[in-house]
């Protein structure tokens, strides 16, 4: 008895090209479940049929490869992710989550840990927060924390590493590319103009 060589396929799908059947593709996550055998014999077969495809390269290969990538990804998608899970129109737990970020910004927070604090799936979480919201959940974390630290700025002599950490933003290098997309300017510009805006103040007194 002698053993079939192991084969691995890797299938590289670009977002934009999962977000024409699928809105926010970004925060699917795909599982692999056990007792859907079924279902993952058939996207197995689908990848040998889609390798077939490709090496056989006949004419009008492309459509056929199409046709083949589409059933796959729809199998994917409603047996191997959470996305059967309906996003509620109730906005009272989301309201919850805000008002606790807004008390605690500048503790750390992650989705996984509010999941499990507020009783969701943290996938589940972020596609509710964004489709609620308008913003991905980490993105309106950042959000708090900066329009706190530029009020820190122009209105205290804090040295601007201080107010970093005391606003939760451990990550400097990030903290000052998204100030400056939200703002205009890096930090200590910003920090600059508010004192010379200052200085002009009182020199006119």
């Amino acid at each position: 008895m002698t053993n079939s060589p192991n084969r691995a396929f890797v299938l590289q799908i670009p977002l934009s090209f999962f977000a024409q059947y699928y809105q926010h593709p970004e925060t699917l996550n795909f599982r692999i479940n056990p007792s859907n055998s079924v279902r993952y014999q058939q996207i197995v077969a689908s990848f040998l049929k889609l390798n077939d495809i490709v090496l056989a390269h006949r004419e009008g290969y492309r459509f056929d490869m199409g046709v083949q990538l589409l059933t796959m990804l729809k199998i994917l998608i409603l047996n191997f992710t959470d996305a059967d899970e309906p996003l509620t129109k109730d906005t009272s737990g989301i309201k919850e989550i805000i008002v606790y970020i807004n008390g605690h910004y500048a503790m750390p927070l992650q989705v996984e840990t509010l999941a499990r604090q507020f009783g969701y799936n943290a996938s589940y979480l972020s596609r509710l927060f964004k489709s609620q919201t308008g913003v991905t959940l980490i993105r309106y974390i950042y959000n708090i924390r900066l329009n706190v630290f530029y009020q820190d700025l122009i209105k205290s002599g804090t040295p601007i590493d201080k107010l970093y950490a005391k606003h939760g933003l451990t990550n400097k290098r990030t903290a000052r590319q998204l100030f400056s997309d939200q703002y205009g300017s890096l930090p200590n510009e910003v920090r600059r103009r508010a004192q010379q805006k200052r200085t002009t103040v009182q020199d006119g007194l």
